[in-house]
């Protein structure tokens, strides 16, 4: 196939994907904005994640499902979000503003932040040399990220390639069911597995300054004004804290997860699922927080198996061993045990302890998340456009399964 008829592959289920989005827009962000009815903005909400699913896998490869599916499910909690602020009398924010809500500071620390920002620069305004001072020293900041992640991603990225997939039959899940031991090689893999995840999410703030840095820097040598005001929006980005925070320090599930994993979806997750559960509860806080909690990781779950159905299409996602309802039973599990170490009642123990506690409960419930994506192959195409693959051929020794090489 020619790379004009990829592109136009791809185009389909891109251009086709957007229309939902285009429509809510429309009828939202127009004056005025309350003619669109509920019913048919909920229409609309649906239709946006009906669309990907109706390709059933064609039309791009798994990256491009997988990307389209993540921004399908951002911008349709946007939407829901947006229905609910307007029922509620709530100043209205346009739904694609949730594209720009990813992992900002808790609203506290948030409104602390802008009440020092605005101080700071009321009282004195950064001139052109402070701006083009801090122009460079975030490109440099984004290279340097660039160049660290390129051994890793190539140890990471290869070994994913190169290595043996653990047994897949029978399932991990079948072998939690019937009390046989879980084998070191398989847990193995599956962390290394799980790190190359967390190391491909790590890296979206870095692609993000990367572009936004080399703009301003642009805008620093041939148009100063305009850099005053974009030089704000990277200034901010910078400030925001990072994905991850030290996951090795974990003390509990609960730690884990409110404080030290990404908090990409946090504002969505927060005001369309966490709040209005906990809401039902006035009587009892300790309930309604648990199950606001729980309403959460459901709702993350069935997202996380939204996009795999979208990666794969319908037909794979029933019928191959492994893939449905995987994502859900992961997030279910980690659910309950933030709900379990986050309890009043639950005894203390020491650091060291709990940490070792919450590091063996996450490498053996890993795998429930991991294993599916293995089913489809998709770590045999894991790289990073423009990162070498230097690495493969010696990644043998690492391999708990040996390695496709050696074949």
């Amino acid at each position: 196939m020619t790379i004009a008829y990829l592109l136009l592959d791809k185009l389909k289920l891109y251009s086709s994907s957007t229309i939902p989005a285009l429509l809510f827009y429309i009828l939202t962000c127009k004056q005025p904005r309350d003619t669109a009815s509920n019913a048919i903005l909920s229409a609309i909400v649906l239709l946006n994640f009906v669309v990907p699913i109706t390709h059933n896998g064609a039309h791009g490869d798994m990256i491009d499902h997988s990307v389209v599916a993540t921004l399908t499910s951002y911008l349709g909690f946007g939407m829901v979000r947006y229905m609910v602020d307007r029922h509620q009398g709530k100043p209205t924010v346009p739904f694609y503003r949730v594209l720009d809500m990813w992992n900002q500071r808790p609203p506290s620390q948030q409104q602390s932040t802008e009440e020092k920002t605005t101080s700071s620069s009321t009282q004195q305004p950064l001139d052109t040399s402070t701006m083009q001072s801090n122009t460079f020293k975030w490109l440099m900041l984004a290279m340097f990220r660039v160049l660290l992640s390129m051994p890793v991603m190539a140890f990471l990225d290869g070994f994913l390639r190169v290595c043996n997939e653990p047994p897949l039959d029978p399932s991990y899940i079948s072998l939690m069911l019937s009390g046989q031991w879980i084998p070191i090689p398989t847990l193995y893999y599956h962390a290394i597995a799980s790190i190359a995840l967390i190391m491909h999410l790590v890296l979206v703030p870095t692609v993000w300054l990367v572009i936004h840095s080399s703009k301003l820097s642009y805008f620093a040598l041939f148009s100063p004004k305009t850099m005053a005001s974009y030089h704000d929006k990277v200034a901010e980005f910078v400030q925001r804290p990072p994905l991850f925070d030290r996951l090795w320090l974990a003390s509990s599930v609960h730690d884990m997860w409110s404080r030290r994993w990404h908090q990409i979806f946090r504002s969505a997750f927060r005001d369309i699922a966490y709040l209005p559960i906990r809401r039902l509860f006035p009587k009892k806080p300790m309930l309604g927080r648990a199950l606001g909690v729980m309403s959460v990781f459901i709702l993350s779950g069935l997202m996380h198996d939204y996009i795999l159905l979208c990666m794969v299409g319908y037909e794979q996602y029933v019928t191959v061993p492994g893939l449905m309802g995987m994502q859900s039973t992961f997030f279910l599990l980690q659910g309950l045990g933030t709900v379990v170490s986050n309890y009043h009642a639950t005894p203390k123990i020491p650091r060291i302890l709990a940490r070792l506690l919450t590091f063996l409960f996450l490498l053996y419930t890993a795998p429930f998340f991991i294993e599916p994506y293995i089913r489809i192959r998709l770590n045999r195409i894991a790289r990073v456009p423009g990162y070498p693959q230097t690495l493969d051929p010696y990644l043998g020794p690492v391999c708990p399964y040996g390695s496709r090489l050696d074949i």
